[in-house]
């Protein structure tokens, strides 16, 4: 029976995940650790409380710093620290849309752990599917999505241009500016919007997006 290791970036998914996430990994096996990292302070994560409560998921907080995706360090941080620590775990489960977590999965799979990843297709970044060993997608209900509930593409230029008013940055992290839309919304997704990533996105409103040596996707202002 597989022991699954479970690490969920709370800034970057819903919490409605939990329940289909649980009721899958419970068919293939027993889930050992499950850790859920965020800025719980921020009201766009108050549905995250009941969620830990009624699965047991123990919530790492993570103060959100400007320019800083803290979330993401103290996961990587717990991956690496529970790869040492418990060696007769072989799943890792990672439950993010986030591409930057490509070099943690790398460094597990050196290992000889297996990688899975879950998260919104439309939303998740392609480097990281195709750096898990598997990928696992998610459809939140039509309720999540509906017009009632999108963004408005002015809503999101404003949000962005904050972003880099606030860095003094000429460039910014993907992965980041989605992380500020997910605090206005935390069920966004790119389909509302007719795009298949947030690349796309960001490329229709006007931005440039590019990618560093390392795969990582920045947004420029033009």
């Amino acid at each position: 029976m597989s022991r699954f290791a479970v690490f969920v970036d709370a800034d970057n998914v819903p919490a409605q995940i939990i329940p289909d996430l649980f009721k899958l990994l419970k068919e293939r096996g027993s889930i050992v650790v499950c850790k859920v990292f965020g800025d719980f302070s921020r009201p766009a994560l108050a549905s995250w409380k009941a969620i830990c409560l009624q699965y047991n998921l123990e919530a790492i907080i993570a103060w959100h710093k400007s320019g800083k995706n803290s979330s993401d360090l103290k996961l990587c941080q717990s991956c690496v620290h529970t790869l040492y620590t418990h060696k007769n775990i072989q799943e890792y489960v990672l439950v993010t849309g986030d591409g930057d977590f490509t070099t943690v999965i790398q460094d597990l799979k050196m290992n000889e752990k297996n990688v899975i990843c879950m998260g919104i297709e439309s939303s998740c970044s392609n480097i990281l599917k195709n750096c898990c060993d598997e990928f696992i997608k998610w459809t939140p209900n039509s309720t999540s999505s509906s017009s009632s509930s999108k963004i408005s593409t002015q809503s999101i230029k404003k949000a962005i241009d904050a972003q880099f008013a606030i860095s003094d940055e000429i460039k910014l992290n993907c992965g980041a500016l989605k992380e500020r839309l997910l605090r206005v919304n935390p069920t966004f997704t790119e389909r509302n919007y007719d795009k298949t990533s947030f690349g796309a996105l960001l490329t229709s409103l006007g931005y440039k997006v590019t990618r560093n040596a390392g795969g990582t996707p920045f947004c420029y202002i033009k």
